[in-house]
Formats: structure tokens, sequence, C-alpha cells
């Protein structure tokens, strides 16, 4: 809850309810909260004294850092994707350190990597594994898990367009470093490849240029 009298303008509002119903992401938690706490709602962040320069989604992009953004400041795309793993939570165990999990969210769609040592049977989950997590009504069920695998081309086809808005040079959210780290080019390579990186880019121009002249 944020009282609009705290609001530097009405814009914040607006910006607020429409970006809560994009994909949002822990890491734009830390940004908005802050940037609510100093007052400076619906500028860019990194204009008062001393910021943290990551809040702002270019300054961020350059450093080749995963963060979030605020989002009181900043529009959500409503095509956004997000990227995560347990690379912090792995350093800080040993029992972690052979346990890698990579994740490209979008607000349909999860693509999970999950790498280890040993199974885990509480979740039906394998050593070396890939997974789409489904969000949306398949959350009310007990017993799917919500798991489902890459069979299904709308669905790969889906990710592979998030993958396209994640690598694009334009993107604000994610630097080169990210762009080609192992993170993004580990999950390409459980959905395709480059290959199919380079035909969905095709295909999704041939969709524009169809829609353009409708």
């Amino acid at each position: 809850y944020y009282p609009r009298s705290l609001m530097t303008h009405e814009g914040v509002a607006e910006r607020l309810r429409r970006n809560t119903q994009q994909l949002s992401y822990t890491l734009d938690m830390y940004p908005t909260i802050r940037s609510i706490l100093y007052g400076i709602s619906g500028d860019v962040a990194g204009d008062f004294d001393d910021p943290n320069p990551l809040s702002d989604p270019d300054t961020a992009a350059a450093e080749g850092c995963l963060t979030g953004v605020d989002l009181t400041s900043v529009d959500i795309p409503k095509d956004r994707a997000v990227l995560a793993t347990n690379l912090a939570s792995s350093n800080m165990s040993m029992k972690r350190k052979d346990l890698k999990l990579y994740a490209l969210i979008t607000k349909d769609f999860a693509l999970y990597l999950r790498k280890a040592v040993s199974i885990f049977p509480g979740l039906r989950q394998g050593k070396n594994n890939i997974y789409v997590l489904e969000f949306g009504s398949c959350t009310q069920s007990t017993t799917s898990f919500c798991m489902t695998n890459l069979s299904n081309k709308q669905t790969r086809y889906y990710l592979l367009k998030a993958v396209v808005w994640l690598t694009k040079k334009d993107n604000v959210f994610f630097g080169e470093d990210i762009q080609k780290s192992e993170l993004v080019k580990t999950l390409v390579g459980k959905i395709g490849g480059e290959k199919a990186v380079k035909a969905t880019k095709k295909a999704m121009k041939e969709e524009q240029t169809i829609s353009t002249t409708m």
C-alpha cells in the first residue's frame, strides 16, 4: 500500500497500477521501496544524492548486473522477461555448491533448469533436467506441480520470443554481460540454441509486417 499523499504526482499512481499488472520481480522491491522512502518516486532514482545507481535500469544494464527497477519510475513492458539463479545462496553453503538453478521467467511461463548431484523426489525433479513451469489456473492443482515439458511448440516459441526480447541490443533492463552470460547461454541451448533464436526473430518480423499491413 502506497498512500497517495506521499506520491510526488498523480502519474505515480497510474504507473504503479499498470506495472503491477505486468511481470514484476522480487528485485524490484528494493529500488521501489527505497525511492518511496527518499520521496523521489516518479523520477529517475539516480537523481538524488549518493544513490545506488542500480535502481536506474540504464545504469544497471551497463554494470552487467541482475537487478530490479523502481516501479514508480520505470514503465514495465508487457513482454518483460526476467532471469533468476541461485548463485548467491550456492556460494554461502558447501552443500549447495554443486546445485545450480537457472530460470527464465515470463508472465505466463518459466523455463527452469535444475542441475544437481541428486534427484529431488518431493517435486519429481531429476539431476539435470529442464522444465516449463506454468502460472495461472495451474496453481490450483496440488498434484501437477505446474510442470510440463518443452514438447509443446507454442510454449517453446513463446519462450524463444522472451529470449529475443531479453537479448535485443536496445534492452535497457539487461546489459551485454548478462545477455552473453553462462546463465543465458545455458537456457538458450535448452530450447534450440542460437539457430532457434534467429528463426524466431525472423518469424516475429514477419508477424509484425503482416500486422502492420492489415
